[in-house]
């Protein structure tokens, strides 16, 4: 049956609704983070700022201005972020000025490290407010797919621009990629034969490989900027980098492992270095923890040992060879015990052990029994209602 040639020019358009109602030309009732019609034919929803010009002109253009309710809701991220947010990122008071003060600032004059910020804030207010977790999650999902893209884009094209300030945006970008992933549900999967089971996952395939290019892009930093990111993190470099560990248990744990490694890669040098290098990365950590006491561990350590390793041992991890899943066995380590102090880590170090286990031999399963009983000892996490402050922990956060 034909459609009457003018139904299409009765039908209520929408000007300031998501892209898929304006261009079926409906009326979208702008419901966030999706509208009942994208809900109802199960399309990914969106909104598009409409463009300053018009096709016609007008004597009088106005600046676009954004949809009511997103603004809104983007206003209550950032403020969510500014007061709670950052203070849950570090309990080391030297380090939150990265993301209080030098990541904001960065980020009101880029869209995809703007998105970033929000959507970390969203993943934060959907575990600490259960009830109305499915609707943050959505938005936290939406702003950061958009920038993942832009992040990507601009990554590609860094070093042909040689833009200083594009190389800081990517830096805190990377940043808060890891902080976004792990405060996301860490994902159940049933992995087919050709993925990896390790770090599979139906959002975040490839999340602990994010960084890799980190590296490259640090001498593109402005040195004002590095000199400052520098001094704010060198306290914590230099305590995990003493001229020799103190004697603990832990560090006679990793000892050993350091010789198991030693007596089966020996006919392997370079493949050797890489896995000394990443252990005696988390000796060092190991070291300034049982020094300065378990509220001392920052998620920063954890985001040094992953900047330090991504260029040539995380790749293990993709295949992954034994004895690449064993020494990572030790970082899961450091996860279970660093949730007692950030909720961000809540979970990581009981799902990456689990999996891991599954995937290690008979005979490297030895190796890590240490490990694994240190994982299961587990500890009671912070919670998600818990904000870092000063040296410790303010418990009730202001949630």
């Amino acid at each position: 049956m034909e459609r009457e040639p003018g139904n299409a020019r009765t039908r209520p358009k929408s000007r300031t609704g998501c892209v898929n109602c304006k261009r079926r030309k409906l009326k979208c009732d702008e419901t966030l983070p999706h509208c009942t019609r994208c809900q109802k034919a199960v399309l990914k929803c969106e909104y598009h700022i409409r463009p300053i010009h018009e096709t016609s002109p007008s004597p009088t253009p106005k600046s676009p201005s954004p949809q009511p309710s997103s603004y809104l809701l983007d206003m209550e991220l950032m403020h969510h972020y500014s007061t709670v947010v950052c203070n849950t990122l570090s309990c080391d008071p030297e380090i939150r000025p990265v993301f209080q003060t030098l990541t904001v600032r960065a980020a009101l004059k880029c869209d995809y490290l703007l998105k970033t910020v929000l959507a970390v804030a969203a993943v934060h207010m959907a575990r600490s407010q259960p009830d109305k977790g499915d609707t943050y999650f959505a938005t936290a999902l939406d702003y950061y797919q958009t920038a993942l893209g832009a992040a990507n884009s601009s990554l590609a094209n860094l070093k042909a621009e040689n833009d200083p300030e594009e190389a800081v945006n990517l830096w805190f970008f990377s940043s808060l990629t890891i902080v976004f992933v792990l405060g996301s549900p860490p994902q159940p999967t049933t992995h087919p034969s050709n993925e990896d089971p390790l770090f599979s996952s139906t959002l975040f395939p490839d999340w602990l490989f994010l960084t890799r290019g980190t590296k490259s892009i640090r001498p593109m930093i402005p040195p004002e900027t590095m000199s400052t990111l520098t001094s704010i993190y060198s306290a914590r470099w230099n305590a995990m980098h003493p001229p020799a560990f103190s004697p603990s248990r832990e560090q006679d744990a990793l000892q050993n492992l350091e010789t198991l490694l030693t007596q089966n890669l020996q006919n392997d040098k370079a493949t050797l270095a890489i896995h000394l290098h990443a252990t005696a990365v988390l000796r060092g950590i190991f070291h300034a923890l049982s020094t300065h006491g378990p509220e001392h561990l920052d998620i920063s350590d954890l985001f040094m040992w992953i900047h330090e390793v991504n260029d040539d041992f995380i790749p293990l991890l993709e295949r992954p060879t034994q004895e690449a899943l064993v020494v990572f066995a030790y970082f899961c380590v450091l996860l279970k015990r660093a949730e007692e102090w950030h909720c961000w880590l809540e979970g990581w170090g009981d799902l990456l052990m689990r999996r891991l286990r599954a995937l290690v031999d008979g005979e490297h399963g030895a190796w890590i029994e240490w490990a694994v009983g240190e994982v299961e000892k587990g500890g009671k996490g912070v919670g998600w209602g818990v904000a870092a402050v000063g040296d410790g922990i303010q418990r009730g956060g202001g949630l």
